[in-house]
């Protein structure tokens, strides 16, 4: 089982925050929406994704910020196993 925890951080881009992104690392750092993660779980081989937004995360990093070079997003939580 793979769990994680995923927002859209860099609609816009990642402009110069990493540096020079090597082809093929960081893949979905710059991904419109989270469907784009869920998809890539799948295309990973697992199954049974599931999508939970974490609205509680979203009111903390509102009262509390975020951290630097973020903007305050709507994260959520990704499970999906091995097929």
């Amino acid at each position: 089982m793979v769990a994680m925890a995923d927002s859209t951080w860099f609609t816009d881009g990642l402009g110069d925050l990493y540096g020079e992104r090597p082809e093929g690392h960081l893949p979905l750092a710059d991904a419109g929406s989270i469907d784009e993660v869920r998809d890539a779980m799948v295309r990973g081989g697992l199954v049974d994704v599931t999508v939970t937004p974490l609205h509680d995360v979203l009111e903390l990093d509102r009262a509390h910020g975020v951290a630097p070079g973020h903007e305050v997003r709507l994260q959520h939580l990704l499970v999906g196993r091995r097929g």
